[in-house]
């Protein structure tokens, strides 16, 4: 993703923001505003926006605590992270490389969804401890809401199927069970096209039936999913087809006569419809045939020119 910013570092990892946040920030706050006075009523419109506001602001930090969850973990299983991004769907974090064990992997997986359940169970505990203590009816009415959307967030990230959490459980039974791990990602990207068709299905019944909104948003969500499945079993798909392949493989050579001008052989080779990987001739740093260092050779042939120069 591109257009992030930076937040700083929370618990030592590097936290980013993508503009497209402030689009779920408004959906809450207008989907909370527009919901309460339904629930609660008395008080004055801006009452309702402010309280609106407050819990898309705190349902953002429970989406940042998610992903923290499985940074977290991910580091304590001995897996980098890179860093830590919101945006439009939720959040991403970026890990620097693979679980080392399908244990690893599922531990990882499973941290968001567990936090997000954990914080659903508090934010419905403090609701019913503020009713006790007679707050506000509009503040009780935020902490069930809170908890309502983290219940929902977390068990719709189990759905089995990439490039959800459930999908990483999945894949990493199936990786314990085949010992494949190749096997086990295309298996849950598979998955997570078909959990995608389904969403993408209920959200078209839901536009029919009248449920606008949340049916266009459902079947948005599901098409993501679909796309984002397809691309994850592409790449697994291409890195095994290219796996121990090795440069040599792949390169061409472009044989340069020994008496020919270096930079008349050289930058014909590096035009041609399949530029070369390396040239031989070259040994220990050197360029034989009496072409001198290689490093001069190399600068000499790369000169820019008005061709290389042209848009």
């Amino acid at each position: 993703m591109h257009d992030e910013i930076p937040l700083g570092r929370i618990a030592g990892f590097s936290v980013k923001v993508h503009w497209s946040v402030l689009v779920i920030l408004w959906l809450f706050t207008w989907s909370l505003a527009t919901t309460l006075p339904g629930a609660v009523k008395g008080y004055a419109p801006v009452a309702y926006w402010l309280a609106g506001a407050g819990g898309a602001a705190v349902l953002l930090a429970s989406l940042l605590a998610h992903e923290l969850a499985h940074a977290i973990v991910a580091r304590r299983c001995g897996v980098p992270v890179e860093n830590v991004t919101l945006w439009l769907f939720g959040g991403v974090t970026t890990l620097g490389g693979e679980a080392k064990t399908p244990k690893a992997a599922f531990r990882i997986a499973f941290a968001g969804p567990a936090t997000s359940l954990a914080l659903s169970a508090t934010f419905g505990t403090l609701a019913v401890a503020l009713a006790v203590i007679r707050t506000p009816p509009i503040v009780v009415s935020v902490a069930w809401w809170l908890a309502g959307v983290n219940l929902l967030l977390g068990l719709f990230n189990l759905l089995p199927g990439a490039p959800l959490d459930g999908g990483r459980l999945v894949r990493a039974y199936l990786w314990r069970r085949h010992g494949d791990i190749v096997r086990a990602g295309i298996g849950a990207a598979r998955a997570g096209r078909v959990v995608a068709l389904v969403l993408i299905a209920l959200g078209l019944a839901e536009f029919v039936a009248g449920g606008l909104v949340g049916g266009v948003w459902l079947a948005f969500i599901g098409w993501f999913i679909f796309a984002a499945a397809r691309e994850e079993e592409t790449r697994i798909s291409t890195r095994q087809l290219f796996s121990g392949v090795t440069v040599a493989d792949a390169m061409t050579p472009s044989r340069i006569p020994p008496r020919m001008d270096h930079r008349r052989g050289i930058h014909p080779a590096l035009c041609a419809r399949r530029p070369p990987l390396g040239l031989p001739g070259c040994r220990a740093g050197r360029i034989d045939h009496g072409f001198g260092h290689a490093e001069a050779a190399a600068r000499a042939a790369t000169r820019p020119t008005r061709h290389h120069q042209r848009a």
